[in-house]
């Protein structure tokens, strides 16, 4: 697991006006995973991971721009929408550092991996590489 901090706002009526408010949360990020779909089905498993979940309280910015534990409570929408977001904020800002998470051990190259010129012809009309 990753920990990423997450700032978003949110926006409540408060006395009849809607009031925007600058929050963040620490979100615990699960990298994506590619699955690996070809082979002997022991070496196969599916896509893992791609999720975010909130891990801890969720702060509040005060007046003095610093960052408080926020008394008020998200509603199951709101959670998700953060989540989702968060996830995209922290693809979005590793992208941008230049680090790649995922592996690429399972991506084949077919034009290495599979040239007609190493094709054993069999008398069914199939062919296997080698």
């Amino acid at each position: 697991m990753i920990e990423y901090t997450h700032e978003f706002y949110i926006e409540r009526e408060v006395n009849g006006e809607d009031v925007e408010t600058t929050l963040q949360v620490e979100l615990s990020i699960e990298p994506f995973v590619r699955g690996k779909y070809y082979g002997p089905p022991e070496n196969c498993f599916p896509d893992e991971g791609g999720i975010a979940e909130i891990n801890g309280p969720i702060m509040v910015q005060n007046e003095d721009g610093k960052f408080e534990p926020w008394t008020g409570e998200l509603t199951d929408a709101e959670v998700a929408k953060v989540e989702e977001n968060g996830y995209e904020a922290w693809e979005q800002n590793t992208a941008e550092a230049g680090i790649d998470e995922e592996d690429d051990y399972d991506v084949l190259d077919f034009d290495d991996d599979f040239r007609d010129d190493r094709a054993i012809a069999l008398a069914g009309g199939g062919k296997v590489f080698y």
